[in-house]
């Protein structure tokens, strides 16, 4: 499968080529104005381009004649042409391809999304931006970012713990945490094969919904395509997906609405699966579903982040051993601890 997510999603690529239709409307409106522009700053450049269009006319009309009325023509044409390209080095210093055509934002691509070779241009990612962070589920939380994160609100005195496990104080903890995964955001490559997938774990109210909304929308500010859902939400839309693939006569709507949710968490560069645990009923089937996710993610290299306020052995009776040993053989693991920081502030 191909790693551009943009690619393999016909309703997201759909929606950002007609961006580039838009960009390139506006770029033909753009050189318009600046030749109209020009040419009334310069008086003898509008007399020089009126003459390369009279003879860009002559000429055309003399093809019918032929002969040395046609080759006159010609070298009249091209006196002109050379004329007016002197006028516009000398007074503008744009060429004649230039001064006569669009007005691209990106000249690498000439607003069209793609370079000439037929990859997808560094503008791609910016033009996208919009239209990802509206796919991305992440609106409710745009604001949890690294940015606020308060450190202080976590206790500085050691967490105890069952077996000792932790020996760093709650707000150390919380410190290496917002570090790593800070970190790990600026280095995150959508093309690399082994990014890291994380698995959040801790009691209610210690900050992992806070961390993985800050990693998405660090993310989202960089045009990587994130999608954020809640344990409920991933395995309603997976549910809704699968019963109407297997439907007969599904209402066409709603089946390519549930399509393009199924693409998205195929596709998503990073998925963000919050208060996994919190499901209920029908077990068997979520957990087939979600270990199908994370096995096709996992094979064609997109990095996932799971969080749950289950411990360990929690999760181990209720989740068996397949998903288990996917989460904990393919995921790193970040323990959060402290006090319910919810008493205090939303975090």
């Amino acid at each position: 499968m191909d790693k551009q997510p943009f690619l393999n999603n016909p309703a997201l690529s759909k929606r950002i080529a007609a961006i580039y239709h838009d960009k390139q409307q506006a770029a033909a409106a753009r050189g318009q104005a600046r030749r109209r522009q020009l040419l009334q700053r310069y008086p003898e450049l509008a007399a020089a381009d009126a003459r390369y269009r009279q003879t860009a006319a002559a000429r055309l009309k003399a093809i019918r004649s032929g002969g040395e009325r046609l080759q006159q023509a010609g070298l009249d044409f091209e006196a002109a042409s050379q004329a007016r390209e002197t006028l516009l080095q000398q007074l503008t210093g744009l060429t004649a391809p230039a001064f006569d055509g669009p007005q691209f934002s990106c000249p690498d691509c000439q607003d069209r999304g793609r370079r000439p070779d037929g990859s997808l241009c560094h503008c791609y990612r910016d033009s996208a931006k919009a239209i990802l962070r509206e796919v991305s589920n992440l609106q409710a939380l745009a604001g949890l970012r690294f940015e606020q994160f308060q450190p202080d609100l976590f206790s500085d005195q050691p967490w105890p713990l069952p077996n000792d496990r932790f020996r760093r104080a709650p707000r150390e903890a919380a410190g290496i945490i917002a570090a790593d995964l800070q970190a790990y955001c600026a280095a995150f490559d959508p093309s690399a094969e082994d990014m890291t997938s994380y698995f959040l774990m801790g009691r209610p109210g210690t900050g992992k919904t806070f961390m993985a909304a800050s990693v998405g929308n660090a993310l989202l500010d960089r045009g990587i395509f994130v999608l954020y859902l809640t344990s409920s939400e991933f395995f309603d839309q997976m549910l809704g997906y699968r019963r109407l693939e297997a439907a007969y006569a599904p209402d066409p709507e709603r089946q390519e609405q549930s399509r393009a949710a199924y693409t998205n968490i195929c596709e998503a560069e990073l998925l963000i699966l919050d208060d996994l645990g919190t499901e209920a009923g029908q077990m068997e089937e979520r957990q087939a579903n979600l270990l199908g996710v994370l096995n096709e993610r996992y094979q064609n290299g997109r990095p996932t982040m799971v969080s749950s306020n289950l411990s360990l052995k929690e999760l181990q009776e209720m989740y068996d051993e397949r998903l288990m040993s996917r989460l904990l053989g393919r995921f790193k693991i970040l323990h959060f601890y402290g006090n319910d920081l919810r008493a205090y502030k939303s975090v």
